[in-house]
């Protein structure tokens, strides 16, 4: 069987007539159990190193909780009301005694509590007394610590309802001695009555959907407030150390960016230069190296040109030449050859920068041999 922690720690203990304070651990026998197994040890530490606590109690049917109720010197306590005992225990704040009452409720069920008035005409004494529901069984109690005056299971209920400024309920004859009809006063009849109507039905009205645990308090947070401020403080210490660290780290880094930059600048600028004055010299050099081959004469009656750029080059470079005579010769200018010129495509004059400069070139070195020609002429 899985054992299961419903709350601990430190709390004021009843031994004998003395107050002492132990570490107390409330537990369940099992996850499905309907009563709470109270340990006692001497000291937190016990409990963490195996030891056998110092006392066991176990809490069977369980009608209630009451809390507040100072008893004996202690002004914080929680009672645990049984059937056939009470169990008190007493804390040091209100923090703590709120924290064990909400997880000792969650853990047992469906657990409430009213302060009601016991009208006449019953078996029981008139005057103010505490009403108990937990789970299916009924309580009236009273006094400190308290003390149980009656009690009923509300499946053996003959009826019950709310009235005017109360609320009346019969127990039949498997009640025994609390058959009858008891009238109580109260300005929650009402709400008696509707949690009546749930428990009856199995309807658990305080529980949330699909069995979500609520968020419960912790009981031993001013105890470990202490512990909680020294280790909030640590944190922020490791925290501005690394704050600085990782400042001084990214300023470092920034001055050797700065000055890595300042180097790719100069270097950049310096081979754009470079780039650039290589670029103009090797255009300089390919527009000088394409007609570079001296100029050769013939005297065939007519002849074709077709330089290595293609045919439209060829074209417009027939359009330039003329026929020059001299002597009665027939002479023909046939243009310098290029230098194995590569084609992409079929590119037109006008969209083919090496072409344009071509022409541009062949066109004066056709003036320079026609200079030549004049002049060799008028030698003859």
């Amino acid at each position: 069987m899985t054992d299961t922690v419903v709350v601990e720690g430190y709390v004021k203990f009843r031994d004998g007539k003395k107050w002492k304070t132990r570490w107390v651990v409330l537990r369940k026998p099992s996850p499905v159990a309907d009563c709470l197994v109270l340990l006692v040890y001497k000291d937190k530490s016990d409990k963490a190193q195996g030891h056998r606590e110092k006392g066991s109690i176990t809490l069977e049917d369980i009608c209630g909780l009451e809390t507040g109720l100072s008893y004996e010197g202690v002004s914080y306590t929680l009672a645990i009301l049984c059937l056939s005992q009470v169990a008190v225990l007493g804390f040091d704040g209100k923090e703590a005694l709120l924290a064990w009452d909400i997880r000792v409720r969650y853990s047992l069920g469906e657990v409430h509590r009213f302060s009601v008035g016991i009208l006449p005409g019953t078996k029981l004494e008139s005057g103010p007394a505490i009403l108990h529901l937990c789970n299916n069984l009924l309580v009236l109690a009273r006094d400190i610590p308290p003390v149980i005056i009656g009690q009923w299971n509300l499946p053996d209920l003959r009826r019950y309802g709310p009235v005017p400024n109360g609320f009346v309920f019969e127990g039949g004859t498997r009640c025994g001695y609390w058959a009858g009809v008891f009238f109580l006063s109260s300005m929650e009849g009402e709400q008696i009555s509707f949690l009546f109507d749930c428990i009856v039905r199995g309807i658990s009205p305080t529980r949330g959907p699909f069995g979500l645990r609520p968020i419960l308090p912790d009981p031993n947070a001013a105890a470990n407030q202490a512990y909680s401020e020294e280790r909030v403080n640590h944190e922020a210490q490791e925290l501005e150390k690394r704050l600085s660290m990782l400042s001084h780290k990214s300023s470092t880094a920034s001055s050797t960016y700065g000055l890595s930059v300042a180097g790719d600048d100069r270097s950049i600028s310096g081979s754009s230069d470079t780039s650039d004055t290589s670029q103009s010299d090797s255009s300089i050099g390919s527009r000088l190296a394409i007609w570079t081959e001296p100029v050769t004469t013939s005297s065939a009656p007519t002849e074709t040109i077709i330089g290595q750029s293609g045919p439209k080059v060829a074209l417009q470079a027939e359009d330039k030449l003329s026929v020059i005579q001299v002597g009665g010769a027939r002479a023909v200018a046939k243009p310098p050859r290029s230098r194995q010129l590569q084609e992409i495509g079929r590119q037109s004059s006008s969209d083919s920068g090496i072409a344009t400069g071509s022409h541009s070139s062949y066109s004066g070195s056709f003036s320079s041999y026609a200079g030549s020609l004049d002049i060799g002429s008028g030698g003859g």
